[in-house]
């Protein structure tokens, strides 16, 4: 199990590639994109450049909850994300722990979002 600082420091890494995927989201409107989009893999590994088909509409209801983020299946930390969804094509994971808070303060859209009962910022 990885310590709350370690938790932290990988979750920061999954904030910056949630910011990379805001980009993508906000070039794919500017070019009127309403099916699916490519988005990067949000995981903690190193490198990691798997490009994920996301409907618009699934990408926003994930953003809609700081906690969450897309991954390849397989990406994932046990102990410190769950799956809350499994696609054919990609998994949403849910941070837990340490990396809940930092995901929430992190959270590009922290004006208009939602958080999970039990999580404390």
């Amino acid at each position: 199990m990885l310590d709350d600082g370690e938790q932290r420091k990988l979750t920061l890494n999954q904030v910056l590639l949630r910011e990379v995927n805001e980009q993508i989201r906000s070039l794919s409107t500017s070019f009127g994109e309403t099916g699916t989009i490519s988005v990067v893999c949000e995981c903690a590994r190193d490198g990691c450049m798997v490009l994920l088909p996301v409907s618009v509409e699934d990408y926003e209801a994930v953003r809609h909850i700081p906690t969450r983020f897309f991954l390849a299946e397989g990406h994932e930390i046990a102990g410190v994300e769950t799956v809350v969804e499994e696609t054919p094509d990609y998994i949403v994971v849910e941070k837990t722990g340490a990396s809940a808070p930092v995901a929430i303060r992190m959270d590009p859209r922290s004006h208009h979002t939602e958080v999970p009962w039990g999580i404390d910022e």
